[in-house]
């Protein structure tokens, strides 16, 4: 009977085991959604001036890029909010929401190159709060409401085809649904437990 009752333990700790190999990788604490811009148009040519270009890209769903733009289920920009601020005026836009691609290059979001944009403020809510991430698994997002800040990486105003930044969405926590083969396991351990309670009746 000990016998019997060591190697059913023994199979009960490797059916444990194996059913672990099913959890998420560790969670990042953020995720990445997109690309907030600023970039060249139209290039100045002699006297003439040329046009810059906010772009504001959706990288997940269809448009999702995994490793680097993992999300894979399609979310919305909804309730969009672009605030340019340059060294003599502050301009507030509302664009359509935003699915997976690009913010299409509306006239509002270009600007004569001899303009100085000092920041872009992104300010948006997601449609959904629960979605999937490849090698992940299931993310929830910490919040749906989203702020974002594009600043000058050198000097007092942006560099058009220069200055970007990675709009992220913090992450809140992570599910993997277990692999058939695990849930067979996780199953059978709990046979072997009933079936060791028989026996010692």
């Amino acid at each position: 009977m000990a016998k019997l009752r060591s190697v059913l333990l023994v199979v009960l700790c490797l059916a444990g085991l194996q059913a672990t190999s099913g959890v998420a990788s560790p969670l990042p604490l953020s995720l990445n959604l997109g690309i907030l811009s600023f970039d060249v148009l139209h290039a100045a040519q002699g006297n003439q001036l040329g046009v810059n270009v906010i772009n504001l890209e959706n990288l997940t769903g269809a448009s999702s890029v995994p490793p680097d733009f993992p999300i894979t289920t399609g979310l919305t920009f909804q309730n969009l909010i672009l605030t340019i601020l340059t060294q003599t005026t502050s301009l507030i836009l509302n664009p359509a929401p935003l699915g997976p691609g690009s913010l299409p290059q509306a006239n509002n979001l270009q600007f004569a190159s001899n303009i100085e944009i000092v920041s872009i403020t992104l300010q948006t809510t997601l449609n959904l709060t629960t979605f999937n991430a490849a090698g992940i698994g299931t993310v929830t997002a910490a919040s749906p409401d989203i702020l974002f800040v594009l600043s000058p990486s050198l000097g007092n105003s942006l560099q058009p085809g220069i200055d970007l930044e990675v709009v992220t969405v913090a992450t809140a926590g992570a599910s993997a649904v277990p692999e058939p083969a695990s849930m067979l396991l996780g199953v059978s351990g709990l046979f072997i437990l009933f079936v060791l309670g028989r026996i010692r009746n």
